[in-house]
């Protein structure tokens, strides 16, 4: 079930993002999305609405999974705290994209342009989440993961955002 996940978050960043060529994961992606093309639409020219029945066979197939997995749930004696426990994980688990804002505000806090946030996300995304698990509450951990992350670009960057701020001055100047 979890591969059709992952096949529908490929097809979508393949249309969605500019992906670069020079990137092996970009490629992985690229050639993913391709081959599942291939083989649910076949040919080449690609045939779309093939594709898209494909597609929503095999989402329509994992959705009634998890809803057949949910009412088991729901339907034993401990459901309350089953519910309780699906709660506090969708709240403790954050998707990539929610670090970003953070990381973006951090660095021009800190004077830092020209960062390529997403990759550097990427590079510590494992590191990020894990600091994030040791918080009970949400609040908490935004406002720790910010503070950690402004201190990383600080410690990381200082030098390089000084510069930054430098040349902005200069070019302002002239």
């Amino acid at each position: 079930m979890g591969e059709i996940f992952e096949t529908v978050n490929r097809l979508r960043t393949v249309r969605v993002h500019n992906l670069s060529p020079q990137s092996n994961r970009d490629d992985h992606i690229r050639r993913q999305a391709f081959i599942w093309l291939v083989q649910n639409g076949g040919g080449n020219p690609i045939d779309w609405p093939v594709c898209c029945r494909s597609l929503c066979v095999q989402v329509r197939s994992a959705i009634e999974h998890l809803i057949a997995k949910w009412l088991d749930l729901v339907a034993s004696e401990d459901a309350s705290s089953a519910v309780e426990d699906l709660l506090s994980a969708i709240d403790r688990e954050w998707p990539p994209h929610a670090f970003d804002r953070i990381l973006e505000a951090a660095a021009s806090h800190i004077g830092l342009t020209g960062l390529d946030c997403v990759k550097y996300r990427e590079s510590r995304l494992k590191y990020w989440r894990e600091l994030v698990g040791y918080f009970e509450r949400r609040e908490e951990a935004e406002a720790a993961i910010r503070s950690a992350i402004r201190c990383e670009l600080e410690h990381l960057f200082e030098s390089a955002a000084a510069r930054s701020r430098q040349s902005g001055h200069a070019t302002a100047e002239r």
